[in-house]
């Protein structure tokens, strides 16, 4: 076999898939060159108005800043307190539901009101991802095991590099996936480490032989690796930040089976958090270049 990548971008505007394509290259290491590299181009199914940047705007700087999230914390308090979202806990506090149930309503009211009054893009194509519009989820990941199938049918041993939401994405495929077909998995700027918890929605479909949110994907990929900033609000939420993000969950036989890695992302900039979510500076990350290194040597790329 040899070896061959597939990326897979995040949520926010994009240019052109070559544009992308070429963008991301720039970052990864020189031993990449030759090898049959594809992306997955999903931003035409989040419904932007145009669906993609025009072509003036496909520098790496300019897809950078479209990536990172929208903070609006005050919009965020402001829905927490409404009075639509308060009237609702009143409501369900009255009522026999289990903390489960009472949970995801005010998530799901406190989320909505949220998008609804700040108009927040992050969150609504959050909201979008993993409740109203299907689509969005469903065909993201059939693009993405299309993707493995075409590399896998060449003869070739894929590795995946996600980033943002596009980690959901590829965790998903991945647990759809039976047969290894993702050598290895890299996820860059992840919020796999919490966005399950945000309420019942937000769970990836269940697939078997998997029962629950967090369990590695062992029938669809052999090696994982996580790389986050501990200043990115994405891969953290700003919670326990300083504490590996993903493999204390995500076991095999109570054994780690994921390679967490914090690094300080090299596009940051000083005072501004969601700069810690630049893929420019995970792709350049030391554990990124490491992981790609050893895929090639065992892939024979």
């Amino acid at each position: 076999m040899s070896a061959a990548i597939v990326l897979i971008h995040g949520r926010g505007p994009k240019p052109r898939k070559d544009l992308l394509l070429e963008c991301w290259k720039e970052f990864l290491p020189p031993a990449t060159v030759a090898l049959p590299i594809d992306m997955v181009h999903w931003v035409d199914l989040f419904g932007y108005n145009p669906p993609v940047t025009p072509d003036d705007q496909h520098d790496c700087e300019h897809l950078a800043g479209a990536d990172l999230p929208d903070l609006a914390a005050q919009a965020f308090r402001a829905a927490a307190n409404s009075k639509e979202v308060l009237a609702t806990q009143r409501q369900l506090s009255g009522q026999a539901f289990g903390w489960g149930d009472f949970k995801d309503a005010v998530i799901e009211k406190t989320w909505r009101a949220f998008t609804g009054i700040s108009g927040n893009q992050f969150a609504v194509d959050a909201q979008n991802f993993f409740s109203d519009i299907p689509a969005l989820r469903n065909d993201s990941r059939q693009r993405l095991k299309d993707a493995i199938a075409a590399q896998r049918a060449a003869g070739h041993e894929v590795m995946v590099i996600a980033h943002s939401f596009g980690t959901i994405v590829a965790y998903e495929a991945a647990r759809e996936l039976q047969n290894r077909e993702i050598h290895t998995l890299v996820t860059i700027g992840s919020p796999l480490a919490w966005c399950y918890d945000t309420w019942d929605k937000a769970k990836p479909p269940q697939v078997m032989p998997y029962f629950s949110a967090r369990e590695f994907p062992r029938n669809g990929l052999r090696f994982w690796w996580n790389v986050y900033d501990p200043g990115d609000p994405v891969a953290t939420a700003m919670v326990l930040a300083a504490q590996p993000q993903i493999a204390t969950e995500y076991r095999r036989s109570r054994q780690p089976v994921i390679l967490d890695c914090p690094i300080a992302n090299t596009y940051a900039t000083a005072g501004d958090a969601g700069s810690n979510h630049d893929f420019r500076g995970y792709l350049q990350s030391a554990p990124v270049q490491r992981a790609i290194e050893l895929f090639l040597l065992e892939a024979g790329g």
